[in-house]
This record gives structure tokens, C-alpha cells and sequence, in this order.
């Protein structure tokens, strides 16, 4: 069932137009340079992802772990799995007690207190091994393929090993990828990358975000930053140098919070590339 589900999204997606990959920056303004924002991008421009912080969800938040409510969420916006029902006890006005549900309809998820499974754990930090088995019941692969020298003996040999034959996984130490990290945390910048190449997404990697190099830029430039006026470019320029974006607060008017505020933008630089 799960193979089929992934087909028919990967159909479907095929005739739908992809968000603006042009945007400088693209979605998020903490995943810029990320080996995995390529597929970070993929995954919002189709749904699967929104966000971190809402409602602005200006954030994807890569280097935090997934706990297992986000990987249901994930997998059900990914799959686009119909309302389902579940009968764990600890879920009841969870934010993710749909998508938990949705899963559990679907024979994703048989909860993680075997052998009652009458509860789900939410809030539960995912491990790379444990993503792997969600995936492979989503997904329904079947072929065994690569045995990864940590993972001989492990709980989840088999999901890493169909994982790797389907190339949805390459390993976790490049360039060698002989290893799989299989009780290491597995975080959303991984999990985006997981579901792009099992989804067959091809990864959107935005331009960058302008830059304006505050040592060396002139007033047309320096007053594209936040907060700062002509008159504080002018200050700005015989303030120089400053050796990080935080020394900004030597010009008048520029206090912790606008500050923040610039740092916030981006725009502002020590060294462009």
C-alpha cells in the first residue's frame, strides 16, 4: 500500500508547478548553504514541510532533531494519507493527533510500548535507524541491499538495508559512507532529504540572499539594511571598520532590538562572498 501511495504523489506532483525556486534565499532564513536545502526547498514548494515557527514560518529549523508527531506529519503530508483513527492513549489533543492517526490507519505505526502499542510517544526523539523503519512501512520496500558496518546485528538491519537499496540512504560519514549512524538523532534537514530522494523530488536550490558588506559598501547599499537611515550610512562609513555585524550598535539608534532586527534581514555582512 505504502509503495502505491508514494507512486501516486509522485504522479501527481509532476503536473504541479513548483514554488519560485528564484527567490533569493529561498523559504527559510536558517537553512542558507545547507548541503540538505536543496531538498528542504522540494519538500515546501510541494506542502510536505511549512515551517518551524508559525505562523511566520520563516524558519525550518535543520539541525533539530524530529520527534516522532513531526515524522507523522511528514509522512502523512508526503503520502497524502486520508483521515484515519488511532487509539493511542497519549495523543488527545496532541498538535500532530491527525497525522498520528492518519499513520496508524495506514499501518505506518503500531505505536512504541510493544506489546500493548496503546501508546505513541509524540514527543519522543526519532534515531535514523527508527526513521528507516517508518520509511520502509510507508514506502512498502522490500529489497535488502547494503549491510553498513554499525548496523550488522542492529534492530533495524533490514529497514536500513532496504533503505539503502532503494538509494534513499547513502551512509553518514561521506565520502567513505560505510557507516549508517543508526542510533544517532535524526534531524529535519536529514528527514527532508530522506523524503525528497524517496519521493524522487529533484532538490531546488535557491540563489543566495544579497549581501551588503558593511566595510566596504556605499550609502545606495547600506541603507537597503533595516534601520539604517542615509544619515546612519553616513555614520556607518566613519564608524569603520567593524569586525562583526554586532558592532553595529556603535551607531546611534541602532540598539539591541534593531539590531536583531538586522540580523534578522541578512542583508547585513563583514565579508561577502
Amino acid at each position: 500500500m505504502g509503495a502505491v501511495l508514494a507512486l501516486v504523489l509522485v504522479s501527481s506532483l509532476a503536473g504541479i508547478g513548483l514554488a519560485d525556486a528564484s527567490q533569493p534565499g529561498g523559504s527559510f532564513r536558517d537553512d542558507d548553504g545547507n548541503i540538505h536545502e536543496g531538498h528542504i526547498e522540494a519538500l515546501a514548494a510541494t506542502g510536505i514541510t511549512r515551517g518551524c515557527n508559525p505562523p511566520a514560518n520563516d524558519r525550518f529549523c535543520p539541525d533539530h532533531p524530529v520527534t516522532r508527531g513531526e515524522m507523522a506529519a511528514f509522512l502523512g503530508r508526503a503520502l497524502q494519507l486520508p483521515p484515519g483513527g488511532a487509539d493511542f492513549s497519549d495523543i488527545d489533543g496532541h498538535i500532530f493527533a491527525p497525522d498520528i492517526a492518519r499513520l496508524a490507519a495506514a499501518g505506518v505505526t503500531r505505536g512504541c510500548n510493544p506489546p500493548a502499542h496503546d501508546r505513541f510517544c509524540p514527543d519522543h526523539l526519532v534515531t535514523r535507524g527508527q526513521m528507516a523503519a517508518f520509511l520502509v512501512r510507508a514506502l512498502g520496500l522490500s529489497h535488502e541491499g547494503v549491510v553498513f558496518t554499525d548496523t550488522f546485528g542492529h534492530a533495524f538491519q533490514s529497514e536500513i538495508g532496504r533503505l539503502a537499496a532503494a538509494q534513499i540512504t547513502r551512509g553518514c560519514n561521506p565520502p567513505f559512507n560505510d557507516r549508517f549512524c543508526p542510533d544517532q538523532l535524526v534531524t529535519r534537514a536529514q528527514m527532508a532529504t530522506f523524503l525528497g530522494r524517496a519521493l524522487g523530488l529533484d532538490p531546488l536550490t535557491p540563489p543566495p540572499r544579497p549581501c551588503v558588506d558593511i566595510n566596504t559598501a556605499p550609502v545606495d547599499e547600506l541603507v537597503l539594511i533595516i534601520h539604517i537611515s542615509e544619515a546612519r550610512a553616513a555614520q556607518l562609513i566613519s564608524l569603520r571598520p567593524f569586525a562583526s555585524v554586532d558592532d553595529l550598535v556603535r551607531i546611534s539608534g541602532i540598539g539591541s532590538a534593531r539590531l536583531a532586527d538586522i540580523q534578522e534581514q541578512g542583508l547585513a555582512k563583514t565579508r561577502c562572498p
